[in-house]
């Protein structure tokens, strides 16, 4: 692709290696600027006068945009205590010199990257949570990479929730209800709906102890104890609007069967089984005869701020 280049230095100022650097611009719309560093060693015949030296190019990628946009992984924390992992893909580019890592805790929504701060800047690819672990709430994560040109895009946001720690009572009661069914009848069974206006609910032992609670609190309290139990739930809440201009909120939890079916559960009752959140929100709409399903929002489970917004 390259010719060889032959210079000629003056004998008396040879060192043993010589160090040069071309900068090659490839003319074209595409066109990429290439640094060549060229190290010379005395390869051919010394006259009196001058030294013949052969430079062949070697190239490198020099980075004109930006770090690609990132990918940045589901966070695995399904018991739900405050030590978790974070993590991301390289850039497929190797664009990146560093990668920034930045968090933000939801407040009343779980829609809006507020007020962030940078947890991590470096080359690593993962992040973890300080020993003492994070405190109870729901966090939101985003990266993008850093180079000499700039900054890349953010990555989508993925979300983790912390749950205070349960007495030993009430985990032995998550303990034992093993299973979607066992659970269901418990909540069936045992605890009343009692509406509570607001979009955030009891956190899970709350709940338990109270007894009484909606939509919004079953969703927190099943899909806690289904985490706990290896189902790997997610609380689904939505807007839907009914035939005439009714606006309401709903909160179900979307859970994976052990044969690995997904199915619902809407205040403590188990629904029918599903593909995707996508078929879960179309057999709400066809269950509540609901003109339209409105917008939506997948939250960690155990999550006690769900609302999703009109």
């Amino acid at each position: 692709m390259f010719s060889l280049h032959r210079v000629f230095l003056n004998r008396k100022r040879i060192l043993t290696s010589v160090i040069i650097v071309f900068i090659t611009t490839l003319s074209s719309i595409t066109s990429l600027i290439t640094s060549s560093i060229v190290k010379a060693n005395i390869t051919s015949e010394i006259s009196d006068n001058e030294i013949q030296i052969y430079l062949p190019y070697i190239v490198k990628k020099w980075p004109l945009l930006p770090p690609s946009t990132l990918d940045i992984n589901n966070i695995n924390n399904f018991d739900n205590d405050g030590n978790y992992i974070v993590n991301w893909d390289q850039d497929p580019e190797n664009s990146s010199d560093y990668y920034i890592l930045e968090e933000s805790e939801c407040t009343y929504w779980c829609d809006e990257f507020n007020n962030p701060t940078i947890v991590y800047n470096g080359i690593n690819t993962t992040w973890s949570t300080p020993i003492e672990g994070k405190s109870p709430g729901t966090y939101m994560y985003r990266v993008r990479g850093q180079n000499s040109i700039g900054y890349g895009d953010y990555s989508e946001v993925k979300l983790v929730t912390v749950v205070p720690d349960p007495t030993i009572s009430f985990s032995n009661v998550v303990a034992q209800l093993d299973t979607p069914e066992k659970l269901s009848n418990f909540l069936l069974t045992e605890f009343d709906f009692t509406f509570h206006n607001g979009c955030i609910s009891y956190w899970p032992e709350e709940f338990y102890n109270l007894k009484n609670g909606d939509c919004k609190d079953y969703a927190t309290l099943s899909s806690y104890i289904l985490a706990q139990n290896g189902f790997q739930p997610e609380i689904v809440s939505y807007r839907w609007y009914d035939q005439g201009d009714g606006n309401y909120g709903h909160v179900v939890v979307i859970y994976q069967n052990i044969n690995g079916t997904l199915q619902y559960m809407s205040n403590g009752e188990i629904m029918e089984k599903v593909t995707s959140i996508s078929d879960l929100l179309d057999k709400e709409k066809l269950r509540l005869n609901a003109a339209k399903i409105g917008s939506y929002i997948v939250l960690p489970s155990g999550t006690i701020i769900v609302c999703a917004r009109d």
